[in-house]
């Protein structure tokens, strides 16, 4: 198996199990997985499986039923009100429902996470510009959420997730309300940022969007992760690789 050079385990999934409060139906059953730094993988399962949970379970909006979740070498069971905002700094997310500001327009929702750790104003305005213009929302600039449609609004979440360059990105569904088109540049983005050292981990039902790309999948089916192809390594894919814009 080659990996990224450099990769290490940046997730790590240790027996775990989970199930909600009150079900019987577990949604994972004593899973053991390791992602690794620099790498991207989708993560997939039919509807009702429990992806976006596990994505939760990650990024410690929930915690497991038993076993233990590693991630950026912290045990997500130790995080409390005090340490999660700091854990979660490093970690771009992109849920399906894109809960955008509504007081703020596109390019400041997408440019107040660098803002708030101190980038100027200008510098944090003008990279969210760019970055927005690679998503394809260049002449949105100034619209506000409720003037964007949902594949747009979809968009601006993922330029907001990634223009701190996280460590780790977890986006559930990321291309579910958007053309082929913007889908294609989504991914591509996402790569860049795989290029640059974030690992990726992108949840979705988009069958053929996870067997054109040959990178790792994991499949979530009766509580168990399957691993359905082998993890090639961003080292092996460089050329492959677009540049931004």
């Amino acid at each position: 198996m080659q990996l990224a050079e450099g990769s290490y385990p940046l997730v790590d999934f240790d027996d775990v199990s989970f199930s909600y409060k009150g079900s019987k139906q577990n949604i994972f059953k004593n899973v053991s997985v390791i992602f690794r730094s620099h790498e991207f993988y989708f993560l997939t399962g039919d509807s009702g499986m429990g992806k976006t949970s596990c994505l939760k379970l990650i990024y410690s909006g929930l915690l497991p039923t038993s076993g233990n979740i590693t991630v950026l070498g912290i045990n997500t069971r130790d995080l409390n009100i005090y340490t999660l905002p700091a854990f979660r700094h490093q970690i771009g997310i992109v849920q399906q429902d894109c809960e955008l500001f509504e007081h703020l327009n596109i390019q400041e929702n997408v440019a107040l996470a660098l803002k708030l750790q101190g980038t100027s104003i200008k510098k944090a305005n003008l990279y969210a510009e760019e970055l927005l213009a690679w998503v394809g929302l260049g002449d949105y600039l100034k619209r506000f959420s409720k003037e964007l449609s949902e594949g747009q609004k979809q968009r601006a979440a993922v330029a907001r997730a990634v223009i701190r360059r996280p460590k780790l990105l977890l986006a559930d569904e990321p291309t579910g309300n958007v053309d082929e088109a913007q889908s294609k540049r989504l991914i591509d983005l996402f790569k860049e940022l795989v290029k640059m050292g974030t690992t990726v981990i992108i949840a979705t039902h988009n069958r053929l969007l996870v067997s054109s790309k040959g990178y790792c999948e994991y499949r979530l089916r009766d509580g168990s992760l399957h691993q359905q192809n082998p993890l090639k390594g961003t080292s092996s894919l460089t050329a492959q690789l677009m540049r931004m814009a």
